[in-house]
C-alpha cells in the first residue's frame, strides 16, 4: 500500500496499517520513503530507485566509477541524458538514485544527510 503524506512524499508500507487505529496519533511518515511527486511529475528517493529500477525500461542513465564517487558527494554530473526530466542513476547492478537531466547537466538530488564526504577506491 502507499501513503502520502502532506507535503506529497510518498511511503510504501505494509496494508495491514490500515487496520490500525491511528486517529489519536500525530504522525508526520511511516514505511518506506520511495518518491515525492510535484507539478504531476514523480521523483524516486534512492530506495524508490533501487526498488523501480531494474524494472525501468526507459530513463536509465549508466554511469561511470569515477562518476559515481562525485554522485554520493553530492555533485551534478555533466552529462547528456537524452531525455530531459528525471532519469535514474545507475552503475553496474546498482541504482544510486535520481537526478533531473537539463541543459548537459545531471541535477543531483541526493540529500545533504545521505551524501559522503570521501570515496576511497
Amino acid at each position: 500500500a502507499m501513503l502520502r503524506n502532506n507535503e506529497d512524499k510518498l511511503f510504501l508500507i505494509n496494508p495491514e496499517v490500515a487496520t490500525l487505529d491511528i486517529s489519536k496519533l500525530r504522525i508526520n511518515s511511516m514505511g518506506l520513503y520511495i518518491a515525492e511527486e510535484k507539478d504531476g511529475r514523480i521523483r524516486l528517493s534512492i530506495e524508490g530507485s533501487q526498488l523501480i529500477g531494474p524494472h525501468a525500461r526507459k530513463n536509465v542513465l549508466e554511469i561511470s566509477k569515477e562518476e559515481v564517487g562525485k554522485w554520493l558527494m553530492g555533485e551534478d554530473l555533466e552529462r547528456q541524458a537524452g531525455e530531459k526530466g528525471f532519469v535514474l542513476i545507475k552503475h553496474s547492478n546498482d541504482f544510486l538514485g535520481c537526478g533531473c537531466a537539463a541543459k548537459g547537466r545531471i541535477l543531483n538530488y541526493v540529500g545533504k544527510n545521505r551524501r559522503v564526504s570521501a570515496v576511497h577506491e
